[in-house]
Parts: structure tokens; C-alpha cells; sequence
């Protein structure tokens, strides 16, 4: 498709080595045109201030496919590391391996002398049975103090159920396990076998992937800027590592502000989804016995499960509520779940696990869950599958504090103050918010009260435009 400029005068143009006449008849491609600005804005991502890195990150990775990756271990020596004093580090076979060194015992990290700032990484790693490693970035200290704590440490262990492997440790919790009840039901990743690092720091947004699989995600501002490095962590362990590269990215602009931030300060005030009363403004989805007692919204259920949504669709927002949910209990809230409108649709049938008419998977389920095992895929604050918190948080048998801060694709969710996980998605970006009432698992908490009882009050949403 063309469109057709006016003739210029008399004198003639050069631009761009294109001469213009009178007589000249100019036709601008629109098609070109676009794809100048498309590269422009790729380039910029300016259309999406607050969700550019992950934008930026897909067109980097395109053009670092070409040219942008780097190497950092050439397969022969240690040419680039700084080499630590204690632990073997060596070449094997084009293979970087690190084994105890008796003669001078201790654990370790080898790092690079160079820093990054925003980049994508990776590696491929191998574990012995029962070893335990780790992958340091942005460590600023170049591993003087502990990089998991000054930098970011992604934790290699597949033994350790708080913090398996791809886990930023001790701040986001990788699905290594996930939606399992046995440590044995793991996902990716095995000793004793060759797996894949690819970790994204981009800005605040920290994205980890084992062999392919997006394990872990999370927006933090500790350190923006550091080296890369590998650990050596106990005299057990016997690691090695190959094909390690990095592709820096340029940020361009400043970082935009946490979406915690953002959404405080946008326009708009909180208004309240629950009147105290009765329950205007709601709509009973599959099931459970819904009430107001005491002020209080009260949701019993025997066998299922149910849920209590608004009538009212939100996009971008802050949802906030108190939950108090009995020792053993399993809740949840939804948010962006687009209610269904076949009348066939709103009751629970068997099979529903993974279907998009499930509020956990056609919106988002944040969980709300009153046992504490270490091996649970989805502990108090996980966002269902894509955002794994830290078992322990939820304090059974009292008031506990939910916010939750939804904004284009990214979704992050507190409990009680503290931050219980993140993480970006577009499945859905509208929806009805909800609470939910669930059978209990009493093969796993040893609890038989039946019928189950939750109790939700002070619910409030700020829609933000």
C-alpha cells in the first residue's frame, strides 16, 4: 500500500542520495515506514514503560543469536576468572571442574573479572549424586562477602526442598518441584546429567529457566551490577561446567519505578467489595455454602470445592484482604478469571484440574494454605504454578493480610508485609476477583473436620486505569 507526497519545486533535493525534482512523484512505502518505527520502538521500547523488559529482552535475544553472545570459558583455561585460592579449580576435556582441594580445604566461587549490569546467561552445568553448587550475578563484592546475599545466588541442588535448583536463594522459589506431594515428582533438572542455565537480568527483572523451562522470576533492586561467577560449596560436591556465555543488554532509559509504587501513586482510591452486610456485588461460582456472619464472610464447603467472585471485572489494580483459615486449611483467591457464561460452565465437574473454566488456570489463583511441607508445589502466597513463595509465611488460626498488585502482565503478592512472589503472564489481563473455599487434604495434614470453614473481611480493590 502506497501514498502520494506533493510535488516539490523547482530546485532540486538530495536526500539520502535520492534526487527530488519538480517533476518527481514521491511514493512512500507505508510498509517500510512501519518497519522502521517497529525498530525504532524495539529498539526503545518506549511504548511500554513499565513492561520494556521483557520486550527488550526477546529483541536482544533475536539479534544475539547473530553476534551479541559472548564467551566466558574458552573451553581451555581460565583465562577471564579469578580463580579462588581454595577448591581445584581446572580443565577437563573443554569442561570447567571443581572438586574439594584437601591440601586447602573450604568452599569457594570462581567469578569473572569483568562486570555485567543487564544481560542473558548461560551454561550448562552437571551435579554429582547429592552435590550442591550455585551460579552468582551482579555480585558486587566479587564473591568478598557472600554472593547470595550481596549479589543474587541461582542455587544448583536438587536435594533441597526449600530452595531447589534454579531458585534465587532465599528470595524466589524455583518450580523444580511443583504441584507435587512427593519429592520425587520433579518436573527439570537431574544429577549426574548434563542441564541448561539461562538466566535473564534485565533492569530489576530477574528470570531463571532450567533446560528450558521458566523455573523462577522475580523484581528485585539489591544489586544491579556484578560479576558472574560458580560455586564450590562442600567437599562432596563435584561440579563441571561448559558452553558458558553471556549476551550483555544496553539498558536504555532509567529503571521504571516497582509496580508496588507505581500503582500507590497512580489516581484512585480503594473502595470496598464487601459491604459488612450481605453479599451484593457477588456471585457464587461451583459451589460452597457462602454467608455473613459477625460482619465476617464465612465459606463452608464438604468435598470440592467453591468460590465467592465478583460481578465486577478489573484489569490493573490492588486487591487487599484479611483471611483466617484453620491449621490444615486449603484456600485461595482469583484474580483476572473471565467468568464463564454458559450456565454449564459454573459448576465444578471432574477433570477441571488444568482448564481454563478453573479460576486457578483461566485467571490466577493465589494460594492461601494453612500446612506447612517443605515439598508442597504451591505454599501460602504462590501465584498457581507460575510464582512459588516460601513455605511458613500464613500464620494458621489468625488474621492474615493478602495484597496483591496486578499491572499489565506482572502480578506480585504479599503476605502479611512481606513479599511471597512474583511473576509475569499474559493468559489473562481482566477478569472478576474471588475467594475460594476447598476440600481439605487429609491424607496430608491428618485432619478429618468436615464440613471446612474459611473465614475473608476488610476486602477492598483500587482499580487503576
Amino acid at each position: 500500500m502506497v501514498v502520494s507526497a506533493r510535488r516539490f519545486g523547482e530546485k532540486s533535493n538530495n536526500i539520502g542520495g535520492i534526487m527530488f525534482k519538480k517533476s518527481d512523484k514521491i511514493t512512500i512505502s507505508l510498509i517500510g515506514v512501519l518497519s522502521v518505527v517497529f525498530l525504532f520502538l524495539s529498539l526503545n521500547y518506549s511504548f511500554s514503560p513499565f513492561f520494556k523488559s521483557e520486550a527488550k529482552a526477546k529483541f536482544q535475544r533475536a539479534k544475539g543469536k547473530a553476534d551479541g553472545w559472548i564467551s566466558l570459558f574458552n573451553g581451555k583455561d581460565l583465562t577471564g576468572w579469578d580463580v579462588p585460592k581454595r577448591g581445584n579449580w581446572r580443565v577437563e576435556n573443554g569442561e570447567m571442574v571443581v572438586t574439594w582441594d584437601e591440601a586447602n580445604p573450604g568452599g569457594g566461587w570462581i567469578v569473572t573479572k569483568e562486570m555485567f549490569d543487564d544481560f542473558i546467561l548461560r551454561m550448562k552445568f552437571k551435579v554429582n549424586k547429592g552435590g550442591n553448587s550455585g551460579v552468582c550475578i551482579r555480585d558486587p563484592s566479587r564473591a568478598t562477602k557472600n554472593p547470595a546475599y550481596s549479589g543474587y545466588e541461582v542455587q544448583i541442588d536438587f536435594n533441597d526442598l526449600t530452595n531447589p535448583t534454579g531458585s534465587l536463594y532465599n528470595l524466589a522459589r524455583a518450580y523444580t518441584i511443583i504441584g507435587a506431594y512427593t519429592p520425587e515428582e520433579r518436573i527439570v533438572g537431574k544429577e549426574e546429567e548434563w542441564n541448561q542455565f539461562e538466566i535473564s537480568a534485565i533492569g530489576e527483572h530477574i528470570v531463571v529457566k532450567l533446560n528450558g523451562e521458566k523455573v523462577v522470576e522475580r523484581y528485585d533492586r539489591r544489586s544491579l551490577k556484578g560479576v558472574v561467577g560458580m560455586q564450590l560449596h562442600d567437599r562432596e560436591s563435584v561440579v563441571r561446567f561448559m558452553d558458558i556465555e553471556i549476551m550483555p543488554i544496553s539498558m536504555r532509559g532509567p529503571i521504571p519505578p516497582p509496580i508496588e509504587e507505581r500503582l500507590k501513586n497512580a489516581k484512585g482510591d480503594f473502595k470496598k467489595l464487601f459491604n459488612g452486610e450481605n453479599l451484593a456485588g457477588w456471585q457464587v461460582l461451583w459451589g460452597g455454602d457462602w454467608k455473613v456472619v459477625d460482619g465476617v464472610i464465612e465459606g463452608t464447603i464438604k468435598g470440592s470445592m467453591g468460590w465467592l467472585v465478583t460481578k465486577e471485572e478489573y484489569s490493573d489494580f490492588i486487591y487487599r484482604l484479611k483471611v483466617k483459615i484453620a491449621k490444615g486449611g486449603n484456600s485461595g483467591l482469583t484474580t483476572r478469571f473471565p467468568f464463564p457464561t454458559r450456565p454449564e460452565d459454573k459448576t465444578y465437574k471432574a477433570g477441571m484440574k488444568d482448564d481454563k473454566l478453573n479460576p486457578a488456570f483461566g485467571g490466577y489463583e493465589i494460594q492461601i494454605l494453612a500446612y506447612d511441607l517443605p515439598q508442597i508445589g504451591n505454599p501460602s502466597g504462590s501465584i498457581y504454578n507460575i510464582g512459588r513463595a516460601y513455605a511458613g509465611v500464613l500464620k494458621a488460626g489468625e488474621w492474615n493480610e493478602y495484597v496483591v498488585y496486578a499491572q499489565g502482565p506482572q502480578t506480585t503478592v504479599y503476605i502479611n508485609g512481606r513479599k511471597a512472589a512474583e511473576a509475569e503472564d499474559t493468559r489473562s489481563l481482566k477478569g472478576i476477583v474471588g475467594l475460594q473455599v476447598h476440600h481439605l487434604e487429609e491424607e496430608l495434614v491428618g485432619v478429618e473436620t468436615e464440613p471446612y470453614k474459611v473465614w475473608f473481611k476488610d476486602i477492598e480493590i483500587k482499580a487503576v486505569k
